[in-house]
């Protein structure tokens, strides 16, 4: 009908509707083709709060933010190393062996074990044991 091949009153016929009814149809058809040429108004959005996760302008944002947040860390990282407490930890405890054969009734040599209080020869440090003053 659009294209001048058949009249109304022969589409009416074909699709056996009356006149008036293939008109409303058409106008329908018509008004749907418009309104898909137009551009349509922006949404409110799908629910993002934010600005979405594939923004390059906030991508770099967040890049610039966590490479600043991360040479804060280095830099305290390495003031924590330059401390003196960090120099003069305990040493650490040996880590304890495997026990070939457990025999009852006899100790082991207290010199084998070496706890933070003592110092490399098995004796007290001299401030250990000393409760500190208040």
């Amino acid at each position: 009908m659009w294209l001048g091949r058949k009249s109304r009153s022969q589409v009416a016929a074909e699709l056996s509707l009356p006149p008036l009814r293939v008109w409303q149809l058409s106008q329908a058809a018509l008004a749907g083709m418009l309104a898909g040429l137009l551009k349509q108004p922006r949404g409110r959005g799908l629910g993002t709060s934010g600005p979405s996760e594939e923004d390059p302008r906030a991508l770099k944002k967040r890049i610039a933010a966590l490479e600043q947040e991360n040479e804060t860390l280095r830099t305290l990282v390495e003031v924590l190393k330059t401390l003196p407490s960090a120099r003069e930890s305990c040493a650490p405890r040996p880590t304890k062996k495997k026990p070939q054969e457990i025999k009852r009734g006899k100790k082991r040599e207290p010199s084998a074990i070496r706890r933070c209080d003592e110092t490399a020869g098995g004796t007290n440090a001299p401030e250990a044991g000393k409760t500190p003053q208040r």
